[in-house]
């Protein structure tokens, strides 16, 4: 059980996940009904409802995220994957400091280009046949 006092789960050092009342399981992690979670440090997801993966990765129904070193997507609903990489429906990306965009394509080299465009070929030729 948790101890809403000391703010601790019972017998444990770990944290309690205090819009719930409820303890952080044996792994550090924990989901409850409102999606509120506890990461393996202790600290809990906030009122929006950002959920915390095993990867200690936060994701909300806005499709906002929170790569590793904490950095989130921005209003745009872009998603940062474990590499913090960006990336939403429209395939845009940037890979400069885990950062967001949603700015118009805009292709840093030629190889990025080039692999679009396969890319794109590719879904193309998969729909059409």
């Amino acid at each position: 059980m948790c101890s809403d006092r000391s703010g601790l789960c019972s017998g444990q050092s770990r944290l309690c996940n205090d819009q719930s009342g409820l303890c952080c399981d044996l792994s550090g992690l924990y989901s409850d009904q409102s999606g509120l979670c506890c990461d393996q440090s202790g600290l809990c997801c906030d009122q929006s409802g950002l959920c915390c993966d095993l990867s200690g990765l936060c994701c909300d129904q806005s499709g906002l995220c929170c790569d590793q070193s904490g950095l989130c997507g921005d209003q745009s609903g872009l998603c940062c994957d474990q590499s913090g990489l960006c990336g939403d429906q429209s395939g845009l990306c940037s890979e400069q400091l885990g950062m967001c965009s949603d700015q118009p394509k805009i292709f840093s080299n030629e190889i990025t280009l080039s692999k679009t465009i396969e890319s794109v070929h590719l879904v193309t030729e998969i729909f059409f046949q």
